[in-house]
C-alpha cells in the first residue's frame, strides 16, 4: 500500500486559539493547508474511487505536530473526525505533513481520498 498527497494553501485571517496547556496561540495570517491527496493502492486489484470528505481537527499537540515533521521521531496517532467517526490516519505523516504549527484543533480541513484497488 502506497501513500501520497497535495497540498493546496489559502490565506488564513488572524485568530488566537487555546492550546493543550491553556496558552493561548497568536496564530498569523502565513499558510494554511485546506486539501490533502491520500491515495490508497492495493496491488491485487486494479479499480479506483476518488472522493472529498471534510474532516474536522479534534486533538493535535500543536508543538508536538511540528516537531514531528522536522525531526525522526515516529509520529504518534492522529485522530480526526471524518464524517462523523472516529477514525485514525494513517500512516500520520501524511496528514502530518499536511497540517503545520499554525493549525488548531476545531479546524475543519478537507481531505482528498483516492482509494485505488
Amino acid at each position: 500500500m502506497s501513500w501520497t498527497h497535495s497540498r493546496s494553501t489559502t490565506p488564513r485571517r488572524q485568530t488566537s486559539s487555546p492550546s493543550p496547556s491553556g496558552e493561548r496561540l497568536s496564530i498569523e495570517p502565513k499558510r494554511e493547508v485546506r486539501s490533502v491527496r491520500i491515495r490508497l493502492r492495493d496491488q491485487s486489484e486494479s479499480k479506483s474511487a476518488e472522493f472529498k470528505v471534510k474532516v474536522t481537527v479534534r486533538w493535535i499537540q500543536l508543538k508536538e505536530l511540528y516537531a514531528r515533521q522536522h525531526s525522526d521521531m515516529d509520529p504518534t496517532s492522529l485522530r480526526l473526525i471524518l464524517e462523523g467517526n472516529r477514525v485514525d490516519l494513517t500512516p500520520d505523516s501524511v496528514i502530518a505533513d499536511s497540517l503545520d504549527e499554525d493549525t488548531v484543533e476545531g479546524e475543519v480541513i478537507t481531505v482528498d481520498v483516492v482509494l485505488e484497488r
